[in-house]
């Protein structure tokens, strides 16, 4: 493959990014609406924590907020505070052993251990070298360059490495 020139590679980079109109200049009834349906689902999600708060302190912290004063619902509140705070204890338990078990796991088994084979991996290594150099040149090129417009029929398409790998015998299981 020839060498692409500087020219070839240029291409408004501002088509690469997604644009959000909210974030823009103008749009006003857009940014207002945004907002204002922002609010409402905080206040749906903060409107139930607060009564619940409200009801379980001895005293009413906020007048203007509802207040539980039958029996079944703070004792049902305070069974779902003991949930919650189980659930919490028991995923944070979880969380930490995993961390754990991840983090010895980095230090003491991966260095030690082959977890890949060799020599079916320098053979994928040499298959993608080739078939990188056929598709967008060569390896001094590749690794010259500062910035590189793939074209069309470049874009490698989906099966296209398992099958390099089908083909030369070497399939990741």
């Amino acid at each position: 493959m020839t060498d692409l020139k500087h020219d070839d590679l240029k291409h408004d980079r501002s088509k690469d990014f997604v644009q959000d109109d909210f974030y823009e200049n103008g749009h006003p009834w857009l940014k207002l609406r945004e907002i204002v349906v922002t609010f409402l689902f905080w206040i749906v999600l903060l409107a139930p924590i607060l009564v619940l708060f409200n009801s379980l302190s001895a005293d009413v912290l906020w007048p203007w907020m509802y207040h539980w004063d039958w029996p079944d619902g703070i004792e049902l509140a305070r069974f779902l505070v003991h949930a919650i705070l189980l659930g919490f204890i028991v995923v944070l338990l979880a969380s930490i052993a995993l961390l754990l078990r991840n983090n010895h796991y980095e230090r003491k088994v991966y260095p030690n251990r082959i977890t890949y084979d060799r020599p079916s991996m320098e053979r994928r290594k040499a298959i993608m070298e080739h078939f990188y150099a056929e598709r967008f040149g060569s390896p001094e090129f590749r690794e010259s360059a500062r910035y590189y417009s793939v074209r069309p029929e470049q874009n490698i398409d989906e099966g296209t490495i398992d099958k390099l790998f089908k083909d030369g015998n070497c399939e990741i299981h």
